[in-house]
C-alpha cells in the first residue's frame, strides 16, 4: 500500500511553532479581502505539468527565459510548486492543493545572462501583478540590485500583493536581491533540531525562519526527491500563509 505524502501532515510533526506567521496574516492587506479562489504566483525555473503529482492541479504557466517553453529543465521550480499544489491523490498532497498556480520561468538550462535574467525576472512580475495573484513567490535571487525588478515588486505590493522571497542559500553577510528589499518577506530555513541551515542566510534581515531540510516533493521524471534551503523554506511559508487564508 502506497503512503500518500501529505506535507501538512508532516510538518505537524517538526518540534516546533513557526513565530509570527499569526500576526502576519492578521495584519496582510490579504487578510481584509473575499478569497474564492486564492492565486499564487510563483518566479522560478518552470514547471513539469506532466509530473503526476500535478494531474489535479490548476496551473497556468508562461515562459519568460527565451526558451519558449514553461517546462523545467533544473526541476527546482517544479519542486517549489509541488510544495503548494501538488494533488496526486495517490502519493503526495501540497499545503495549498486548490489554490491556482501562475508559474513563471525564467531561468533554464541554458542562461542568456544575468541582464536577461534581470528582465525576465521583471517581466514575470509584471505578468503575475496583471493576472492579479494573491501572493507572489520568488524563490531564487540574485546578488545584484535591480531597478527594474524593484519597481516591478513596488507596483506589485501598491496593489495589495504579498511578496516572498528566499534568502539564498550562499551563507553570505546580506541576503539575496530581492530578498534584500524591505519591503519583501525575507524567509530562511531551519533544519529538523530547530536550528538555521548554515548553507542558508541567516542574518538579521531575515523576517521568519520556516522548515526547509528535506523537504520531500517532485522531482525530475516523475520521481520524488529532497531538497533543502532556503527556496523549500519560503514555499512552504508561502503556502502556509495561504492554506489559512483559504480556511
Amino acid at each position: 500500500m502506497t503512503t500518500i505524502n501529505d506535507l501538512s501532515k508532516s510538518l505537524e510533526l517538526w518540534p516546533y511553532r513557526l513565530r509570527g506567521i499569526d500576526n502576519l496574516i492578521h495584519n496582510s492587506p490579504l487578510f481584509k479581502k473575499k478569497l474564492e479562489s486564492f492565486k499564487i504566483g510563483i518566479v522560478d525555473t518552470g514547471i513539469d505539468r506532466y509530473h503526476p503529482c500535478f494531474a489535479h492541479a490548476k496551473i497556468v504557466a508562461k515562459d519568460f527565459s527565451g526558451s519558449k517553453n514553461p517546462m523545467d529543465e533544473l526541476g527546482h521550480g517544479t519542486h517549489c510548486a509541488a510544495i503548494l499544489v501538488g494533488n496526486d491523490k495517490e502519493r503526495y498532497i501540497g499545503l495549498t492543493p486548490n489554490s491556482k498556480l501562475y508559474a513563471a520561468k525564467v531561468l533554464g538550462r541554458h542562461s542568456k545572462g544575468p541582464k536577461f535574467t534581470e528582465k525576465a525576472i521583471s517581466e514575470a512580475i509584471h505578468w503575475l501583478t496583471k493576472n492579479k495573484v494573491d501572493i507572489i513567490l520568488i524563490t531564487m535571487g540574485r546578488k545584484k540590485d535591480s531597478t527594474i525588478v524593484a519597481n516591478q515588486i513596488n507596483l506589485a505590493i501598491n496593489l495589495g500583493i504579498l511578496i516572498i522571497a528566499s534568502g539564498g542559500n550562499h551563507g553570505g553577510s546580506l541576503p539575496l536581491f530581492p530578498s534584500s528589499l524591505p519591503q519583501v518577506i525575507c524567509v530562511s530555513a531551519l533544519g529538523k533540531n530547530g536550528i538555521p541551515l548554515p548553507e542558508c542566510y541567516t542574518g538579521g534581515l531575515v523576517d521568519f525562519f520556516s522548515p526547509g531540510e528535506t523537504i520531500i516533493s517532485a522531482g525530475k521524471s516523475s520521481t520524488y526527491c529532497e531538497m533543502s534551503g532556503s527556496s523549500q523554506a519560503a514555499t512552504i511559508f508561502c503556502g502556509l500563509i495561504a492554506q489559512t487564508l483559504e480556511s
